[in-house]
């Protein structure tokens, strides 16, 4: 049998969310530790797609910092991008350092889609300060203070403490996930999930010195049955029917990736 298409404009939602920044360096529980990522930038859309062939980037996670006096410092996650909408990347843990003079030993967590954690420099009494955040897309990471560095932003709320902000669940795979988490600050033992946005953690006390990878970004979009949907090459997706729409989910391009619709 064959299969029709309908021609746009088609009724759509879709979630994209940007890589999280890379976990600072540190030594987990001494008082001088790096701070937790912020996560990705998530943004969500529903409404009337017109048909045309559209810019399809998913984000990279950062690279957690090196306790080597910043020579490897922590990096912000890489931007997601749908065609003019831009998720921007997580920020980065602050970094420690081991420079016991406290030279250039300490970095405020970086701005992003949710504001990296500031470390902490128990021993020299210096603490960094949160990054911020970017507005209807993340939240702010936390100041470091009191001997504990900061944890990051995540999508769903701020940090205020050594955890990271929560991320936001959403259901439009057709079951509910959380994506874009913060890093901890508290020594989390693992990079961030792959396709989560999540921020990455600052180090275990038991692998001290290397933060955490941020987890990769993602993006999913729905569609009705009878749209056509194709994508160039370099573009690792699924699809799924849920209910009336097709649901694609799109884990990893290459550069200069498009989906043309309709």
């Amino acid at each position: 049998m064959a299969t029709f298409f309908e021609v746009g404009p088609f009724p759509y939602s879709y979630l994209l969310v940007a890589g999280g920044g890379g976990g600072g360096s540190g030594t987990a529980n001494t008082g001088n530790n790096g701070g937790g990522a912020g996560a990705g930038g998530l943004v969500t859309s529903a409404g009337i797609l017109a048909s045309g062939t559209f810019t399809i980037t998913i984000g990279a996670g950062g690279v957690g910092g090196v306790l080597a006096g910043l020579s490897s410092p922590s990096t912000n996650g890489s931007d997601s991008i749908f065609g003019d909408v831009d998720a921007v990347g997580g920020g980065r843990g602050g970094d420690r350092g081991d420079d016991s003079t406290g030279t250039n030993a300490l970095r405020d967590g970086g701005d992003g889609g949710s504001g990296g954690g500031g470390a902490a420099y128990d021993s020299q009494g210096r603490y960094g300060d949160g990054g911020a955040g970017t507005s209807g897309q993340g939240n702010d990471g936390d100041d470091a203070s009191g001997g504990d560095a900061g944890g990051g932003g995540g999508s769903g709320a701020a940090s205020t403490s050594k955890t990271g902000g929560a991320g936001t669940a959403s259901s439009i795979s057709g079951s509910s996930v959380t994506y874009a988490s913060g890093g901890t600050s508290e020594g989390g033992g693992s990079d961030g999930a792959v396709n989560s946005g999540d921020g990455g953690n600052s180090p275990l006390a038991s692998d001290p010195g290397q933060g955490k990878t941020g987890g990769s970004g993602i993006f999913i979009f729905a569609l009705p049955v009878r749209a056509f949907v194709s994508f160039s090459a370099g573009v690792t997706q699924t699809s799924a029917v849920v209910g009336a729409n097709i649901v694609y989910t799109v884990t990893e391009t290459d550069p200069g990736s498009t989906v043309t619709i309709g």
